[in-house]
């Protein structure tokens, strides 16, 4: 560890400096709808890109008239707290970083988990932690901060065990387990999967030529994802100045959030092989296979070369 602390621990949760403790109290005693679709990552682990390829398929802000938040993040379950959750419409998307045993449950919910590669998942957190004021990190080493993230001292714990936990529960019928690499690789293949999973009574959205279909596939690419977050900003939070931020009374944290480019950076495979040194590079691909060790089959997940020095 670095001796920087990046969180909170509120009864064992690492939330982010910032975060209000009594709404992330309130998170883990939410009732989820049998309606509700959860989309569960550790964090820099494509959890706004999945969110929006759902926002689109169900076509959720024609339906309620809302735009769909970034930095306010109505559906972010622990920084908003379970009220907030609760009185948005329904069907509810609801994000969390939550360990499968502190997320709240329902067997009639469906629960959406994205896995990242630790590596690229480290570099994004990286970048995130640097960039966001309130870590005061912005002459943060990444050699580090790598040491942070294999010890579990970052935001919402460590990535390891959340990926145990939850890997745990992929053959739940009501658990759908994608990993971000396959999403980049063939996003026609994995959006089908969710249309599946979700069971969407909308033919077009079975077919990947119909322009329903297409409509997805293109706002959820990286472009317009920049482009969607970059508009959030200006529209639904009001600007990018700090002031601004700290004057809004709806904002639940105490701290400016993250600039957009925290968000959509650049949503690639195998950014860490321009990040790491070698010896930072083995240190997480070794932590991952001790991860897996009588537990899962790491080529069960991913290919080699999405995430090992090959």
């Amino acid at each position: 560890m670095t001796g920087k602390q990046f969180y909170i621990d509120v009864d064992g949760t690492k939330i982010p400096v910032g975060f209000n403790v009594e709404n992330v109290r309130s998170a883990r005693n939410y009732r989820p709808l049998d309606s509700d679709i959860f989309i569960c990552t550790f964090p820099k682990c494509g959890t706004n890109w999945t969110k929006r390829i759902v926002q689109l398929l169900i076509d959720r802000e024609s339906r309620t008239g809302e735009v769909a938040d970034y930095g306010l993040s109505k559906c972010f379950l622990e920084m908003v707290g379970s009220s907030v959750v609760a009185s948005q419409s329904e069907p509810r998307i609801v994000t969390s970083h939550l360990y499968f045993n502190e997320i709240p449950w329902n067997p009639k919910t469906k629960y959406v988990y994205v896995l990242r590669n630790p590596k690229d998942c480290c570099v994004s957190y990286f970048h995130h932690t640097k960039h966001t004021k309130v870590y005061d990190y912005e002459n943060g080493l990444i050699s580090d901060y790598v040491k942070t993230f294999i010890d579990g001292e970052t935001s919402f714990g460590c990535y390891f065990e959340h990926f145990r936990q939850w890997y745990a529960q992929k053959d739940r019928a009501n658990v759908l387990f994608l990993t971000y690499e396959d999403m980049k690789r063939d996003p026609i293949k994995e959006i089908l999967k969710i249309v599946s999973f979700l069971d969407l009574p909308y033919p077009q959205l079975r077919d990947p030529f119909s322009q329903k279909f297409q409509r997805v596939l293109k706002e959820s690419g990286i472009d317009a994802m920049k482009n969607y977050v970059q508009e959030n900003y200006k529209t639904a939070l009001g600007g990018s100045k700090e002031a601004d931020w700290k004057s809004r009374s709806d904002y639940p944290c105490d701290r400016a959030p993250p600039p957009p480019d925290c968000f959509v950076r650049k949503g690639i495979v195998g950014d860490w092989k321009n990040v790491f040194s070698t010896e930072d590079s083995k240190s997480i691909e070794d932590q991952m296979l001790r991860a897996c060790e009588g537990f899962a089959n790491i080529r069960d997940i991913w290919r080699d070369e999405d995430w090992k020095d090959c």
